[in-house]
């Protein structure tokens, strides 16, 4: 065995308690007798198996995890749905995602009112593919300049519409919806 954590099990209670009730009451936010009534069973379960947890060297890693599973077993009892943190934040990366895809299309509905499609296609290859104005006048067989002018005419007419729509000054590449697009 290895060496005593703590001296006595009301040293190692009064040190971690706050740290296993805080634990408990992130996932069990609104109800606090019920955080204090689990925060107890952990201490219960640490207290029962003392003769070997007092030799444990992450005794506060064992009484979270005590904790886990006693949040588990509440929210089975309670017939409620529990998600750990790592799967809400799965689940919340998916929205995000299917948030910003359907903002992307959103924009380029809104976009397709303001602007010739194939001049929206000039900016994107710009912007957003990094072709020069040499490469999207060859693909597009037309002058250099004329993809130039079509250009400018195109964030011109983007421009005056978000004047338009905040009646102000706009920086398009600060919101995140455009996705650095820059007037």
């Amino acid at each position: 065995m290895g060496e005593l954590t703590y001296q006595t099990f009301e040293e190692m209670y009064l040190e971690n308690y706050k740290m296993v009730f805080d634990y408990i009451r992130r996932s069990i936010w609104y109800k606090n007798f019920d955080v204090e009534d689990l925060t107890q069973e952990v201490f219960k379960v640490a207290y029962e198996k003392w003769e070997t947890v007092q030799y444990y060297s992450n005794i506060p890693g064992f009484l979270i995890g005590v904790a886990h599973n006693k949040i588990k077993k509440w929210f089975d009892r309670k017939k409620m749905l529990y998600v750990d943190e790592a799967e809400f934040l799965d689940a919340l990366e998916f929205a995000r995602t299917y948030q910003d895809k359907l903002e992307q299309v959103e924009m380029d509905v809104t976009m397709k009112e303001i602007v010739a499609e194939d001049d929206m296609n000039i900016l994107k290859q710009y912007y957003l593919y990094g072709y020069t104005a040499a490469e999207i006048a060859e693909s597009m067989q037309l002058s250099e300049s004329c993809v130039k002018m079509r250009a400018a005419r195109a964030k011109e007419k983007i421009r005056r519409q978000i004047r338009s729509f905040f009646g102000t000054v706009v920086i398009l590449g600060s919101f995140s919806w455009l996705n650095g697009w820059w007037i």
